[in-house]
């Protein structure tokens, strides 16, 4: 139901000549922390891997920082 909420928002946006695409929302903002939401919107959260909640915490980032000069980052 949560995924089909979600197709249905960008669907209606789509139709209202807006492009759900083109929110660009802060890196440091665009996470969901908030557990309980999610576990409202998608009622098996707690169950999915822990590599699955950070992709849907993080579903609504678009724009990655980009890592500049990390120590040791390309060595080896």
């Amino acid at each position: 139901a949560y995924w089909n909420r979600l197709l249905y928002s960008a669907l209606k946006s789509l139709a209202n000549g807006e492009n759900p695409m083109k929110r660009k929302l802060s890196w440091l903002t665009c996470r969901e922390e908030n557990k309980k939401l999610l576990q409202l919107n998608v009622h098996d959260f707690s169950v999915y891997p822990a590599v699955f909640q950070r992709f849907v915490q993080g579903m609504n980032c678009r724009l990655p920082p980009v890592l500049i000069d990390q120590p040791d980052k390309c060595q080896g």
